[in-house]
């Protein structure tokens, strides 16, 4: 048994290096867009959400498109797990420098970000709140730090084994998520803060709702909010 585990093991390594970085993580990512694709469209259709822009979480609010929800997240969930392994056996075996316990410790964050995925499917926003937020805080803003970790790695890699044009896809992938993770959980928290009403909307809508109260602009660089005590009069 104990030979057996050490074949299998040592062929998972041989598969890992020679896997191009990006390739083992191509299901997740198309597994992902398919599934957020359909319960978006499952949602629209049953009028849950608004079509313009809603949150992720707004599709798997309610029944039946929750339970949709919840099966394909916990599905990607394991997948994403065995990519961020792969990933980590990659990097251990590539020999570009890294520091191992940095490859470690970029795994257990991958790994946190997973669990974080599993809490947003298993606890929707409308059944408990605090803890679907804490998932998916975690997952998106330890996945940008995963994806800008996992950016170095590649810079630190042979060319062998990491193209430019990988490499420049994914510095652009890594910033782009991080902006996008800041931005929306700013703009959200904002939003949810000030909204009192009680019909499960979009992010989008739920700014409109509030009345605009407050708005985000750049001054020298810097985000400050701005009150405006004229917007959402009539």
């Amino acid at each position: 048994m104990g030979g057996t585990v050490v074949l299998v093991r040592r062929g998972l390594d041989h598969h890992a290096i020679s896997l191009p970085p990006l390739q083992h993580m191509e299901a997740s990512a198309i597994q992902l867009v398919t599934y957020r694709s359909l319960r978006y469209t499952w949602s629209v259709l049953l009028d849950q959400v608004e079509p313009a822009f809603p949150y992720i979480s707004d599709t798997g609010t309610l029944p039946p498109a929750s339970c949709l929800f919840s099966q394909l997240l916990n599905i990607i969930t394991i997948f994403m797990s065995c990519c961020v392994y792969i990933r980590y056996r990659l990097v251990k075996n590539a020999e570009s420098g890294i520091i191992p316990w940095v490859n470690t410790m970029a795994a257990w964050l991958g790994g946190i970000c997973c669990l974080g995925l599993s809490l947003v499917a298993n606890f929707q926003e409308s059944n408990v709140s605090s803890v679907h937020v804490i998932g998916a805080d975690t997952c998106f803003i330890g996945g940008a730090i995963y994806f800008c970790l996992q950016t170095w790695f590649s810079h630190k890699m042979k060319p062998s084994l990491v193209s430019k044009k990988t490499l420049k896809f994914q510095i652009c992938m890594s910033v782009l998520c991080f902006l996008c993770a800041v931005t929306t959980i700013l703009a959200g928290n904002i939003a949810s803060a000030h909204f009192h009403g009680k019909k499960i909307t979009t992010q989008l809508i739920r700014l409109l709702e509030v009345g605009l109260k407050y708005k985000l602009t750049i001054i020298d660089g810097k985000t400050k909010h701005v009150s405006d005590s004229h917007c959402g009069q009539t």
